[in-house]
């Protein structure tokens, strides 16, 4: 039986993901450890371990990259791809209206409305602030924060890639909506479907054979008005791999091309776009079955935000 490592961030948000991860490896009769240390994964590697890197930072020591954090961080990757204008116009993305201290050395500093204010290392809606001020107070107010015009938001879509030297080997997009209803005071709900939408995925392949990209990356969209604006990128597994069909569109494909692996899919139409993705509820009742099944779990959440027991009270 192969054994897979998954190589992990402190951050216990994301043991909640990776514990998604080694229940449906461990359905496909995988051996999976979960390492925190780089030390420990060198070795695995002398060792030929499937590892899959979940995080920023691990992808960016494994795949030894300074690119991840770049994309990771809001206003650097805006200022990233501004060198891509060309196919940000040739694909139809836009981004969103931008303030940063070069706005104010050129432009009108008494510039008075409503923005929205995104930490440039946030995490889904944390630390999101709506504030009515002149620009010029908030620029020198919060230099660690991303901000922005507000966005009519219609409907978002995430598009997931897994990669291997630049080169798109497979991916998926999601449109989403936001469901009312939270169970973690910074995590919104989300559901969505399956869909395609090729100028998404045409932006997408231009820009990661550019960087010639690694690994796994989410683009996320918003729409308005029949525009389409880049909102940030998330240079990690999405948050998404709690479902089985992601699971299969993103992780299966990565263990098939990094480690030469003949793994079958078990998605029953991979070209189904009408799909709908689970919402925040179902993320839950899928982990407390997780949680009831896997073995040695309390080892590897008990020490988080997200440890076992307050997991098994959410439900």
């Amino acid at each position: 039986m192969k054994e897979i490592i998954l190589y992990i961030t402190e951050d216990g948000i994301y043991y909640f993901f990776c514990i998604f991860i080694a229940w449906y490896l461990s359905q496909r009769g995988f051996e999976v450890k979960f390492i925190k240390d780089y030390k420990l994964i060198k070795k695995c590697l002398k060792n030929n371990n499937i590892i899959i890197p979940y995080g920023i930072e691990q992808q960016e020591l494994f795949f030894k990259s300074k690119i991840y954090n770049i994309l990771d961080n809001k206003s650097d990757c805006y200022k990233f791809l501004e060198k891509y204008m060309d196919i940000l116009k040739e694909t139809k993305i836009n981004l969103i209206n931008s303030y940063t201290k070069d706005y104010i050395k050129n432009r009108e500093i008494n510039l008075k409305k409503k923005f929205i204010l995104k930490p440039n290392t946030g995490r889904g809606s944390k630390g999101i602030l709506f504030l009515d001020d002149y620009i010029y107070n908030l620029i020198n107010k919060y230099p660690d924060h991303q901000i922005q015009d507000i966005i009519n938001n219609e409907c978002g879509y995430e598009l997931s890639c897994v990669c291997k030297n630049g080169k798109i080997i497979s991916h998926i997009c999601i449109k989403t909506t936001i469901v009312k209803r939270s169970f973690i005071s910074y995590i919104k709900g989300i559901s969505g479907i399956v869909c395609y939408k090729k100028n998404l995925l045409e932006f997408a392949k231009r820009i990661l054979k550019n960087i010639k990209y690694n690994g796994f990356i989410e683009f996320e969209f918003i729409e308005d008005n029949k525009k389409i604006y880049l909102m940030e990128c998330n240079a990690r597994i999405s948050g998404w791999v709690n479902n089985e069909y992601f699971f299969e569109k993103i992780i299966i494909p990565y263990i098939k091309e990094f480690y030469n692996i003949n793994l079958q899919t078990n998605l029953i139409n991979s070209n189904n776009n009408n799909i709908i993705m689970s919402d925040i509820q179902s993320r839950f009742n899928l982990i407390k079955s997780t949680l009831l099944n896997f073995e040695n779990l309390e080892n590897i959440t008990n020490k988080t935000e997200f440890g076992l027991t307050y997991l098994m009270n959410l439900i």
